[in-house]
């Protein structure tokens, strides 16, 4: 994705319909998923820390990553 705005940044969410294993790749390497958050009972939000930060939300089967 361009965009010709270069403050533009996403979230996107990809609902999937199983629980089959995802994940993110940037340059052809693995971006692993943010540290799983006890209070939140599942992985760590989005804080748009880097591009490709990303985490699953199980049970609602919800692919979340950051492009900036």
């Amino acid at each position: 994705m361009e965009s010709q705005d270069s403050t533009t940044e996403m979230i996107v969410r990809i609902a999937y319909p199983s629980a089959e294993s995802r994940q993110i790749l940037k340059d052809g390497k693995r971006v692993d998923m943010n540290q799983w958050d006890e209070n939140e009972r599942g992985y760590g939000p989005i804080t748009r820390s880097f591009c490709g930060e990303n985490r699953y939300i199980g049970v609602k089967n919800i692919l979340e990553f950051y492009l900036p």
